[in-house]
């Protein structure tokens, strides 16, 4: 505190790191035994044998842990009938914490209940101390092997995720800070600053619990909500129907198996679902929208009220046009990482249709929402690889007479749309 939450963990496991390498290849190439005889110690050749043997079963031990989770992976995968490709899109729709760490699968890609698409895994990345900086050589070997284009749209969302990760502790603001943060917002405005001042200790009170509540221990928490549940569920078993929970329906009487129980849990191993079909409003509309907004960055530079040459507006449409074109990319990658796990997720039917009917349920939250009626069209534009850029509209050619007394220049602009219309979205 204040500056962030456990920022000696990662700084003590890039150290341990570091030593670990260092202090075993020592070791195996005989190193260690040269050094300590350089400072004055007497060595045997037996001595300087047995700390190369340690070295060795050392460097077995980082391998053994090294590859255990991935090896558990790869034997989850096969079971499941999960291809290299449908595990690097499962890792890029995952959250940052979860992007390319060993998971064992459940199962296939399939449909729940709700007709919602997902896999089920269990992610080890949260009992696994090393995962952060195991996960950059996992996307490079996984792309390597599926021979699949490590694009460069991955490796900024991989990065972005990455630095979260290793940066996070050190640069994010302390859960408690935080707390404290929410308490005094309260006071920004003159009815809670009155109300702070007519009950000074209840709000210190506040403050002081708020934090506790933050600083608790997880574990303490869990342990507290399976006591709860116990009791609920003895006192469901005394009637015979289950414990009842606190939102008033009834919970099956069955005990906890493996991967439910709440002591794994407890050490960060439980199941959990990626929901493929949810996802997909959050993931797929907003680059929808940064596509449509082109036009609207270019308007917004014409009307700059100091004025604006006739070139700069050129370089104006440029500027829009390059970004309409990344918003592109990322809406083809998208694309495709839906169309190939939708491929695999045992739908009823593999015809288009399923497929589109799947999208359209999670576009619209199970048709609780409204159909973006561009979406379907750009996704045929992108499966054709296939760019078509915007065109300036005529509020923009009236904003600029009114703000920059200058015409736009609508030959090299027309030029230039006529140059990148049905052009390959992955052209450079």
């Amino acid at each position: 505190m204040p500056l962030s939450d456990f920022a000696a963990w990662p700084a003590e496991l890039t150290r341990v790191s570091k030593n670990l390498l260092t202090h075993t290849y020592d070791d195996v190439t005989g190193r260690t035994a040269r050094k300590l005889r350089d400072q004055g110690y007497t060595i045997s050749d037996e001595g300087a044998s047995a700390i190369r043997n340690q070295g060795f079963r050392r460097a077995g031990g980082l391998t053994a842990a090294g590859i255990a989770g991935d090896t558990l992976m790869h034997y989850s995968m096969a079971a499941a009938g999960l291809g290299k490709e449908d595990v690097n899109n499962i890792n890029k729709l995952s959250p940052s914490w979860s992007h390319n760490t060993a998971k064992i699968f459940l199962g296939p890609i399939d449909q729940d209940k709700n007709g919602h698409v997902g896999i089920n895994f269990v992610n080890l990345g949260p009992i696994d101390p090393f995962s952060y900086l195991k996960a950059p050589a996992r996307l490079l070997v996984s792309h390597l092997k599926s021979g699949k284009v490590l694009e460069p749209v991955d490796v900024q969302k991989f990065a972005t995720a990455m630095y979260d990760n290793i940066a996070g502790p050190f640069l994010g603001s302390s859960m408690a800070t935080e707390a404290l943060m929410n308490i005094a917002g309260e006071t920004l405005t003159k009815e809670g600053q009155e109300a702070a001042a007519k009950d000074m200790g209840g709000y210190a009170w506040r403050m002081a619990t708020e934090v506790a509540d933050v600083l608790e221990p997880g574990a303490i928490e869990l342990i507290r909500k399976q006591i709860e549940y116990q009791k609920s569920k003895a006192k469901g078993d005394e009637v015979g129907r289950g414990a009842m929970s606190e939102f008033g329906y009834t919970m099956p009487k069955v005990e906890f198996d493996l991967t439910g129980s709440g002591w794994l849990r407890m050490i960060g191993i439980r199941p959990q679902r990626l929901d493929i079909s949810a996802g997909m409003r959050r993931n797929l509309l907003p680059l929808i929208k940064e596509i449509d907004n082109a036009s609207a960055k270019f308007t917004a530079a014409v009307s700059n009220p100091q004025g604006v040459t006739k070139p700069e507006l050129m370089d104006a449409y440029k500027d829009a046009v390059k970004g309409q074109i990344n918003d592109y990319k990322r809406f083809k990658n998208m694309t495709e990482i839906y169309d190939s796990l939708l491929k695999d997720s045992n739908l009823s039917n593999t015809d288009i249709r399923d497929k589109l009917e799947a999208i359209h349920r999670g576009v619209t939250k199970d048709y609780g929402l409204e159909m973006n009626p561009k979406l379907f069209g750009l996704m045929h534009e992108v499966r054709e690889n296939r760019y078509q850029p915007f065109y300036p509209s005529d509020r923009a050619s009236a904003i600029s007479q009114l703000s920059s007394k200058n015409e736009i220049p609508w030959d090299d602009i027309h030029k230039l749309y006529l140059a990148l219309s049905g052009s390959k979205i992955t052209d450079e």
